[in-house]
């Protein structure tokens, strides 16, 4: 039970800092900002959900399970504002004249 609880945790809980990531790196300005929002409530339920999955609990602690039930909204609240964030870039370089 505990390596298909890990496989669900790892494949769930490691999306979230890739993606996090990703965004940081492919946003600009404000759709930055935007990205950065993320990590005040995660960055430390994440480390803490961490802590308690790496350091054996009694029996019965299921309080490391909580990412995966929380992570799926940040990864879409993420992934709908990388997809804004490149309309809105398309959109931008559609609208400036060439300059010849």
């Amino acid at each position: 039970m505990r390596i298909v609880f890990v496989m669900v945790f790892l494949g769930i809980a490691l999306v979230y800092p890739v993606l996090q990531a990703w965004t940081i790196w492919r946003c600009r300005g404000g759709w930055r900002t935007a990205s950065l929002l993320c990590l005040v409530p995660m960055g430390p339920f994440y480390l803490w959900s961490l802590y308690k999955i790496l350091i054996p609990q009694p029996s019965g602690d299921l309080s490391g399970m909580l990412i995966m039930f929380v992570a799926p909204w940040p990864i879409l609240y993420l992934i709908v504002l990388a997809l804004v964030s490149e309309a809105s870039r398309k959109t931008t370089s559609a609208e400036k004249p060439i300059s010849h």
